[in-house]
């Protein structure tokens, strides 16, 4: 510390004193921190990222995956128009880092006219290539944000499209399809589930939809049959098409609101009954206990999330609005094997007059647990095989749904880890034994200031310098002045 103070005073006395010497030492200063900052750029240490949600660097699951691509993969990433220092461009290259078969090339239209003709790249876009042989993906940097419009927040999903899309292009990767049954009206998955596709797609599923009168039967590539909210009743073809497609052992999501069927529908019954079980959709569960409900709304419910193969990692998710699951007392007769996913609390009780605005129940209304999510596992055929069933009495959990509080709003979808709930049910159906889970979103808030914010903020900016200029000005005329 004596060494430290002893130069401060020798910098004091002999060159801070002396106009020209002052100069020198700033330019020393100021040549040591150009040198310093291209030092450490041509070193590119490893990034230390201290953001909560580690934004800047690549989570472990795509460490891991990304080393295991097969060795024969050489996969290439053109960076088309991207400025070298950007962050992205920093973020992506970390992917290089990670396995040497994978290279990050960062170029200009102009400099690579054959690489821009061949995949239709045009100046200014901002175009990322991922190319194995003669397989490849185009984004562009729209494609790695998603925009929660109720939430007015804008959601990075960088890494996930990076590393599915690498993935994707490699010897390894798989796309899964997933049908949405259409033509009874059931819930349109492109306009009310567009965060559910987006989710999928980011771990190498694809949405499609399937309507079974023109289609005639279940594609036989059809890893997962997701059926939701039909409010028609099928068509005895497509039932007998349904019911085909179970017999091969094959799997279904049935997700159902309450009130969503607007005539009797014998053949979605027949398709239930043969799992056992009844979706209850002329009431709607309601919460009593406080604790179990989000804002004081007794029909936005907290269920209890049962140990299942779903629900691992999964320990709270929000359901509006939901209907009741029930099941044959022979469900056993007809080998259908059930696990419960969620249940309702204790205090819960099934109302069916939505006139009834009373948070106690009333006559002929029973408190008790419900079951309002489920696997059934229905054995069929010969050698074991076996048809499961995911079944939730409720379906806006899944959606675009806006849920509102008393400052903002959301997507029902992006609630408590509803999100892991509904992606988690998808890759069971799938039977998928190694499936991507790389869910880190970030959110960043657009935020409009009012007038008075905005100038508050103008005033902190501009005034607080000129201040603190002024105070600084003031107090070395005064020393000045005494000596």
């Amino acid at each position: 510390m004596k060494k430290i103070s002893k130069i401060i005073d020798i910098l004091k006395s002999k060159w801070l004193r002396d106009t020209g010497k002052t100069i020198i030492l700033i330019a020393i200063i100021v040549a040591l921190f150009i040198g310093i900052n291209i030092l450490v750029s041509n070193i590119d240490p490893k990034d230390i990222d201290l953001t909560k949600n580690q934004l800047y660097t690549l989570s472990e699951e795509t460490k891991e995956r990304i080393q295991a691509l097969p060795e024969s993969d050489k996969i290439q990433i053109y960076m088309f128009d991207f400025d070298e220092q950007a962050i992205l461009v920093d973020l992506i290259k970390q992917y290089e880092r990670i396995n040497e078969n994978i290279s990050v090339e960062v170029v200009k239209v102009q400099d690579r006219p054959d690489l821009a003709s061949k995949y239709n790249v045009e100046a200014g876009y901002f175009t990322i290539i991922i190319v194995n042989g003669e397989k490849s993906k185009m984004y562009t940097t729209n494609d790695f944000y998603s925009y929660d419009s109720i939430a007015g927040q804008e959601v990075d999903i960088t890494e996930q499209r990076m590393t599915s899309g690498i993935i994707s292009v490699s010897s390894i990767g798989q796309i899964t399809p997933v049908y949405a049954l259409t033509g009874h009206e059931e819930i349109n998955t492109k306009s009310l589930m567009f965060y559910f596709s987006t989710y999928l797609e980011l771990e190498n599923y694809e949405l499609k939809t399937l309507d079974l009168l023109s289609a005639g039967d279940v594609p036989e590539d059809c890893k997962v049959l997701m059926i939701a909210s039909p409010k028609k009743d099928f068509t005895e073809k497509e039932t007998n098409a349904i019911k085909a497609y179970i017999e091969k052992g094959k799997n279904i999501l049935w997700l159902n609101d309450p009130y969503s069927a607007k005539e009797e529908m014998p053949n979605v019954k027949s398709i239930l009954d043969m799992y056992g079980v009844n979706i209850r959709q002329d009431g709607i569960v309601t919460e009593q206990d406080k604790e179990k409900m989000l804002y004081e709304s007794p029909n936005l419910i907290f269920p209890r999330v049962n140990n299942t193969s779903i629900t691992d990692k999964i320990e709270q998710v929000l359901l509006l609005y939901t209907g009741k699951l029930e099941f044959a007392d022979n469900i056993d007769d007809l080998g259908v094997v059930r696990t419960d996913i969620l249940t309702t609390s204790e205090n819960s009780f099934f109302r069916t007059d939505i006139e009834n605005t009373s948070r106690t129940p009333v006559d002929g209304e029973t408190v008790g647990a419900s079951v309002v999510g489920a696997i059934l596992e229905k054995y069929v055929g010969e050698e074991g095989k076996s048809s499961k069933l995911i079944v939730y009495a409720n379906n806006t959990f899944a959606a675009d749904t806006a849920v509102y509080s008393t400052s903002s709003a959301r997507a029902a979808i992006a609630f408590y880890q509803n999100k892991d709930l509904i992606i988690n049910s998808v890759q069971y159906a799938a039977e998928i034994e190694d499936p991507i889970t790389i869910r880190k979103t970030v959110n960043s808030t657009m935020y409009t200031a009012t007038l008075t914010q905005d100038r508050i903020i103008k005033y902190i900016i501009f005034g607080f310098p000129v201040l603190i200029i002024g105070v600084g000005i003031a107090v070395w005329q005064l020393r000045r002045r005494k000596q």
